[in-house]
């Protein structure tokens, strides 16, 4: 029997990730059936299925200026609410890994509130950037690793460093290799 939309919702709550995790076809029907209830959902989900893929080296140009950034060629849609200033970008590396792998997407939301363990984008010089989970603790805020095999998990958050976005979203191929 063919997945319907009923079953897609169950399956969707139960496993906590949006229909689009199991089927793009009946995501796009639920698509279909809000906007026809809704069109203010209507006008909320096409600005979500415009969220740009950007390149690292893109980031602040982006940040500073995104209705005006041309640079994206790829655009993703997001199962998370996000706010207009929000991208996609590809993890690079292993200091994020296990939770994080090279190659997955991660969606970055400037707008979104970093709290102590948020994922985060921190730009720690011009135009470079880390990757790392926020520890807010009593004595100062750090930049932790989540890989044991990174030489230096944990960093004192440097007083420069800007703080881009919280991750609020990611994509990532789980197919066999």
């Amino acid at each position: 029997t063919p997945l319907n939309i009923r079953a897609a919702l169950v399956f969707s709550k139960w496993l906590k990730v949006p229909i689009s995790a199991f089927s793009t076809r009946l995501q796009e029907v639920q698509n279909e059936l809000v906007d026809s209830l809704n069109p203010e959902a209507a006008a909320a989900s096409s600005r979500a299925a415009k969220v740009p893929v950007i390149e690292w080296q893109a980031i602040n140009e982006f940040v500073e200026n995104p209705a005006g950034y041309g640079g994206a060629t790829v655009f993703y849609p997001s199962a998370w609410q996000c706010s207009p200033s929000a991208f996609w970008v590809m993890v690079i590396g292993t200091s994020m890994a296990p939770a994080y792998h090279e190659g997955e997407i991660i969606l970055v939301d400037p707008n979104a509130a970093a709290v102590n363990g948020s994922d985060c984008i921190v730009e720690i010089a011009p135009n470079t950037y880390l990757f790392r989970r926020l520890e807010i603790a009593t004595d100062g805020k750090y930049l932790i690793a989540l890989n044991p095999d990174e030489p230096v998990r944990k960093i004192a958050f440097p007083a420069s460093s800007t703080l881009v976005g919280s991750v609020i979203g990611s994509l990532r191929d789980r197919r066999p290799k």
